[in-house]
């Protein structure tokens, strides 16, 4: 017979129902299991993270460049390489074109420090967000290169390229078929060689790749428009002046004298007519001739010299140049003015040069070195003769002075009036064979008595201004030699001037010995002949100078 449930037996329910210390081991196992599971994966993280002290995140892009799982120094490589093939194109006008290439100027990448920044602010524990978000940097291309290289790149496009050949000229008026007309402007296509430099150099600190020259100034720019204002204005003026044109040719250029700047010599009266004051018109053309003068004249200024042995010095021209004739040329061009003439001149002249070529000396010149004790004569422009010299002593009153001397005079058998030594002794004149003056007791001669030419002697026991040559050289010189011919005499660099020394007294001539008396002869002996006296001043000329 079944028992009713409420009468089972409670041992028996009681094999009914679940354990509860195996609920709570399975629970326990559970969590366990979970824990090492949590803490293996925890641990696996914070393992991978440690990898990222020292490499970039997943996602991580730096200037394009993905970077992960990278070090910083495997990133700045490769910047560095994008940078390896840097190259600037210029884009000049009439569609050309050059590139300067990053080899060409040892252009370099440099770390600035800033990939290393990024690698040391990162988060390594935020290492697996990377595979799904991308964190992007940009960093600025610290470079470097050769400033000097550069600017030699620069240099040689002009000519390579036909650069600079063409010079804008700004819109102008000019005198023609009887009026005046304003002529168009020229653009050209040279380069502002300061702005085109700076913005090259400007392009390749900033790593930019393109440079349209036009577009950054770079080119010069004519002054006037042919629709200036200012140039509308003056044309119609222009048109009701004077049609006098003197053209000016001058040693390196010409210069127009025309109705643009002879308009401008009248005054205008209340009404803004033009008239002509004689008075203030003189003073005007007086101005003119001035500044013109102080645009040619070069008399007393220095100009450069290259001596024979390659240096570029300056020396002073002294009397020798171009100048002027101011008076006499302000009333030639008010003559030219009033009989309305169209010519071309030179103007009038108190001075020239007489080559035009190699700074006014020509190609045939004597260079007197006084700083190498050198002489040389070029002859269209080869060396004819040359020879070592002696020149005056470093003091102030005695050094031969540098510039460019034509000869005075040039005479044989010549007395040199002046102060030397002569077989040791001291002289205040000296027959010489050959004598070429160049500025006063200054000239060139032959010293039999020297017998040592170049080195330092000149220092200290040099001339007293001369300049000594050996007599072959002399010689030769005094042959070749005419009053056409510049004499440069130069010093290499500056010198210094002792003071003056006190002159030593001249060595007297030796006065003869009286003749005896001649004897009352015996009338048994034949009358004696008398023995001529040799004059002892004329011995001992070949000597020393030292």
């Amino acid at each position: 017979m079944r028992k009713k449930y409420d009468e089972v037996d409670e041992e028996e329910y009681e094999g009914f129902q679940e354990d509860p210390t195996s609920i709570k081991v399975m629970i326990l196992s559970q969590i366990i299991i979970f824990a090492v599971i949590f803490l293996a994966a925890g641990g696996f993280y914070l393992w991978k993270s440690r990898e990222y002290k020292e490499v970039f995140l997943p996602g991580t892009t730096i200037n394009q460049i993905s970077c992960a799982n990278m070090t910083a120094e495997q990133v700045e490589e490769r910047l560095a390489e994008q940078l390896e093939q840097y190259e600037l194109t210029l884009i000049f006008k009439e569609n050309k074109s050059a590139v300067i290439s990053g080899d060409a100027i040892d252009y370099e990448y440099v770390s600035s420090g800033e990939v290393e920044k990024i690698l040391e602010n990162q988060n390594p524990l935020m290492w697996l967000v990377g595979y799904f978000k991308e964190n992007e940097y940009s960093v600025g291309s610290d470079i470097a290169f050769d400033l000097a290289k550069l600017k030699n790149e620069i240099a040689k496009l002009g000519s390579e390229m036909e650069l600079f050949e063409v010079l804008p000229q700004g819109a102008y008026i000019q005198f023609e078929d009887g009026i005046f007309k304003i002529m168009d402007e020229v653009e050209g296509n040279a380069l502002d060689d300061v702005v085109f430099q700076n913005e090259v150099i400007s392009a390749v600190r900033e790593s930019e790749s393109v440079l349209y020259v036009e577009e950054v100034g770079a080119y010069i720019e004519p002054e006037f428009k042919n629709d200036s204002e200012l140039l509308l204005q003056q044309i119609d003026q222009l048109n009701s002046l004077a049609n006098a044109c003197i053209t000016y040719s001058l040693p390196a250029k010409e210069i127009v004298l025309d109705g643009s700047t002879i308009m401008t010599w009248l005054d205008k009266d209340e009404n803004g007519n033009f008239y002509k004051d004689e008075a203030n018109f003189k003073k005007r053309a007086q101005e003119y001739v001035a500044q013109l003068a102080k645009e040619v004249d070069n008399v007393g200024k220095e100009r450069t010299f290259l001596t024979t042995s390659g240096l570029t010095v300056t020396l002073p021209s002294d009397g020798y140049g171009w100048k002027i004739d101011q008076k006499k040329e302000v009333s030639k061009l008010l003559e030219n003015i009033n009989n309305l003439e169209v010519i071309i001149r030179e103007p009038e002249y108190s001075s020239r040069e007489r080559f035009p070529l190699n700074n006014g000396l020509g190609f045939t010149y004597v260079e007197v070195n006084l700083t190498e004790q050198h002489l040389y004569y070029y002859e269209d422009g080869e060396i004819v003769l040359d020879s070592k010299i002696v020149s005056g002593r470093m003091t102030k009153d005695w050094y031969t002075p540098e510039g460019i001397f034509f000869l005075e005079s040039k005479k044989k058998n010549y007395t040199v009036e002046g102060a030397m030594y002569v077989n040791g002794e001291f002289v205040t004149s000296q027959k010489v064979n050959y004598w070429m003056g160049l500025d006063g007791d200054i000239g060139i001669h032959d010293a039999s008595w020297c017998v040592a030419f170049g080195g330092t002697y000149y220092e200290y026991t040099g001339s007293y201004g001369t300049i000594y040559l050996p007599p072959d050289k002399a010689a030769q010189l005094y042959k070749m030699l005419d009053g056409e011919t510049p004499i440069v005499c130069v010093y290499n660099e500056d010198y210094k001037l002792r003071d003056s020394e006190p002159m030593p007294t001249a060595t007297p001539e030796p006065t003869p010995e009286p003749t005896p008396e001649p004897t009352i002869p015996v009338p048994t002996t034949p009358p004696t002949t008398e023995t001529p006296t040799t004059d002892p001043s004329v011995s001992g000329m070949i000597g020393n100078l030292f």
